[in-house]
């Protein structure tokens, strides 16, 4: 039997609700990494010029980037900072360097190097 062969509709209102109505959903899974929380900070980062399209798909239209030379811009936006974060940035390889701040630098160092111990 299929446990879902008998599901039924109920008038019961969610706890919460309210709560979850309130939240800027959009907003909200654009400095969250795949659900993973983590403390919010405001966190700049220099792309180069050709991850632009990635960088609104992550954080929205709404960004702010500035030129940084020919090839870069800068963005500053608040993010969740938490493993699936650095695992983003790692994802992009050498197109992204974090710049701020330094607790968010060395969250990702530390990061890396737990990555480059597992393969040792």
């Amino acid at each position: 039997m299929d446990p879902m062969d008998d599901v039924k509709i109920t008038t019961i209102m969610r706890e919460g609700i309210d709560e979850f109505a309130a939240i800027d959903r959009e907003r909200y899974t654009n400095y969250t990494f795949n659900m993973y929380g983590g403390e919010v900070q405001k966190v700049t980062m220099v792309f180069q010029n050709r991850m632009l399209s990635t960088v609104l798909d992550r954080f929205g239209h709404s960004v702010m980037a500035s030129p940084v030379d020919k090839s870069h811009f800068q963005i500053t936006v608040p993010v969740a900072v938490s493993d699936q974060f650095y695992g983003w940035i790692f994802g992009l390889e050498n197109y992204v360097t974090i710049v701020g701040p330094d607790s968010v630098k060395e969250g990702m160092k530390k990061a890396l190097a737990k990555v480059t111990k597992r393969y040792e």
